[in-house]
Order: C-alpha cells, then structure tokens, then sequence
C-alpha cells in the first residue's frame, strides 16, 4: 500500500510539473503574441500617421474628419490622441475665415430664416440650395450653431468630437474632450455672469489643470491658456451678482471657503495658487463682502482679474514643453 501510495504521489507530482511547464510555455507564446500584436499595431500607426499628415495639409476638415474616422481603430491611443489634437486645431484655425462668413448677412439670415418659434432651426430649409450644401457640408466637417441672444451663430461641435472619438483616446485626453462638451452644452458663463455652481466650477478647474499637467502639448496652446483662464476667473468671481456672496448678509458662502481650503491642500499649482491668494483676502475682511463696501469689492476684483492674467504665464512656467 505505501508502495502505491507513494507512486500515486510521484504521477500526481509529475503531473502537476508537466502542467506547470505547458502553463510557462503558453505565458511565453502568449506574451510572444502580445508583443507581435504591439509592434504591428505601432508599424500601422507610424504609416497611418504620415498618411494623415499628408491629408492635414489640405486643410480640408472634413477629410480630416474622416480619414481619422477610417483609421482610428488601427492605431496606438497615442496616435489617436495626436490626430484628434491636430484635427481639433484645424477646425479652430478654420474656423476666423467661416466666422466672417456665417456673420455676413447673407449666411446668417440663410440659416436664421429657418428658426422655428421655439427656436429650432430647419437647415434642411435653407432656400439656397448652394449654400444650404455649404452649411451641410460645413457641420459635417465639425461645426455646429450655438444660439446667443436669440440667434444661431457657429461654432465648433466639441460634443460631436467627443462622441465620436473620445472611445479611442488616452485617458489623459479623455477628461479634456468630456470637459469641452461640457462647456459647450452648458457654459461656464453666459454673458459676464457665471452659470453653474461652484462645486462645478470647482471640478472644471481641477479637470483642466490635470489635463494640461498631463498632456505638455496642450499647455503650449493659445486657446487651453485662455480657456484656463476662463475658468480660474469664475472659481474668483465672489460677489453678490453671481451668488456666491450672501445678498442680506455680505457673507461669503460656505461652499467658496470650503473650496477654496480644499484647493489650498492640493497639489495643482495654479488653482492653488488662485486659492491662497483669493481667500487670503477674503479672511482680511472676516469672509464679510456687504453691498455697499465698494472698497472691498473693488480689491477683490483687481485681484480675480490680476490671477486670470497670470494663468497663461503660470501654465508656461509649469506645464509647457521646454
């Protein structure tokens, strides 16, 4: 019996050996795989890529648009994250000349005539048909219209970039993509006066800060600096107007201090920075800005529009490419 038991143990031990060399060899003929997989997918991204900076050069948007849309699911997350940047800046560099003419009279009351009274537009009832396959061709490149002060105006579809392209993106990009659709579906502010609440405001702040750590090739950017600073200066504007200042009491709102503390501990420089700065001042008025303190009020807005001014120097000084 000890003679079985003891051969039983030797093919259970061989047994367990030979699977074990079988798993190994498949862990390396899968790794194997892997790394064929991940060569190929780079040599097909390294072509894809110079094919796109040949179609870039025409600086037409909506090829562009779709040679990204044919090859994106071919290529690296870095790669799709640089055709993506670049075809963005297409579209903004595009868009000074389409500016001029979608604000010419005879483009804006094309498009505007087809409103609706509940403000839908029609576009398909544009009467020109030249300039309605203009308008066609020209939101399928990237565009869209934005309504402000009761008329459409065109601007750059960041939702549309984002839906379309943001499964195939880094998730340092990602973020920054999620927050432009954002942005554009319900802004930050509409005319001088901030839209959304400060906890938001807060959470854009941080999200564009991170980005812009993170992605060196944006913090060179003219367009990133000033968005950032758009958004540095609603984290600032504590007043009354935009209800972040009690309108009986004069005292600032919980939710500006605590944020403000919450920022100060972070490791983002310039929200920090902001932070520090602006509560700093705050406390020198006991968290109190009543209606009537013009002095106070005018210290507080000398120094929000000092700290916006800065960001874009700030970002240089921090984040940009050396």
């Amino acid at each position: 019996m000890k003679k079985i038991a003891m051969g039983l143990l030797i093919i259970i031990f061989l047994g367990a050996f030979m699977v074990g060399c079988v798993e190994k060899e498949d862990i390396k003929e899968t790794t194997k795989i892997k790394a064929a997989e991940e060569k190929d997918k780079n040599q097909v991204s390294e072509k894809v890529f110079d094919e796109f900076t040949k179609v870039l050069e025409t600086k037409n948007a909506l090829q562009t648009k779709e040679f990204i849309l044919d090859n994106i699911q071919d290529v690296t997350e870095e790669i799709a994250d640089k055709m993506v940047l670049e075809y963005e800046l297409l579209l903004d560099s595009n868009f000074k000349d389409l500016m001029k003419k979608y604000n010419s009279d005879t483009y804006f009351n094309a498009v505007n005539e087809t409103m609706d009274k509940e403000h839908n537009l029609y576009l398909e009832k544009i009467k020109d048909e030249n300039i309605k396959e203009e308008v066609m061709n020209t939101l399928a490149s990237g565009y869209t219209f934005e309504m402000l002060e009761g008329s459409y105006y065109l601007t750059i579809d960041y939702a549309m970039i984002n839906d379309t392209f943001s499964k195939y993106l880094s998730e340092n990009l990602k973020p920054y993509y999620e927050l432009r659709k954002k942005d554009f579906e319900e802004p930050t502010f509409v005319e001088e006066y901030v839209s959304i609440d400060f906890e938001e405001i807060k959470n854009r702040v941080v999200t564009l800060e991170k980005v812009i750590r993170d992605n060196k090739e944006l913090a060179n950017r003219a367009d990133i600096k000033d968005f950032m600073k758009w958004h540095i200066q609603a984290l600032l504007a504590v007043d009354y107007f935009n209800n972040f200042v009690d309108y009986e009491t004069g005292e600032v709102r919980e939710i500006v201090k605590s944020t403000y503390e919450e920022l100060k501990a972070s490791d983002l420089k310039i929200a920090k920075y902001a932070a520090e700065e602006m509560d700093k001042l705050l406390s020198e008025f006991q968290y109190v800005l009543k209606q009537d303190d013009e002095e106070a009020y005018k210290k507080v807005n000398s120094l929000k529009f000092k700290i916006a001014d800065e960001v874009s120097k700030k970002i240089e000084e921090y984040y940009s490419v050396k």
